[in-house]
């Protein structure tokens, strides 16, 4: 998705911008994850979505804003951005509460069957 939203926002030339040297290794390691991740049982991973979205919404609400920020908003008051009208900034706030009000409704329904 960063090609795409590079390459929308800021054109073709600019697409991989978002690339960095670390990257490759991450992705490495994200996907050694994914792998060992789907041999766990189902309450394990319910419990660990929930986990990992409660430690990712508490970094994103203390974290100081990104140094691009001021960037970004520029590109977007100028037009050059796909607008959704706040669609898309109340589907930022609000997916991670549903999965989380979902994971949760998981495990009760597990622990009570």
């Amino acid at each position: 998705m960063g090609l795409i939203s590079g390459a929308l926002t800021y054109g073709p030339e600019r697409a991989l911008e978002w690339w960095r040297p670390g990257m490759l290794e991450a992705m490495g390691y994200a996907t050694v994850a994914a792998l060992l991740g789907s041999t766990l049982p189902r309450g394990w991973l319910l419990m660990g979505l929930v986990l990992a979205l409660l430690a990712t919404l508490y970094l994103l609400n203390v974290s100081a804003p990104t140094a691009y920020l001021d960037q970004s908003l520029l590109v977007w008051e100028q037009g050059r951005f796909i607008r959704f009208h706040g669609v898309s900034k109340w589907f930022g706030w609000l997916w991670p509460l549903l999965v989380l009000v979902h994971a949760l409704m998981q495990l009760l329904k597990r622990n009570h069957a």
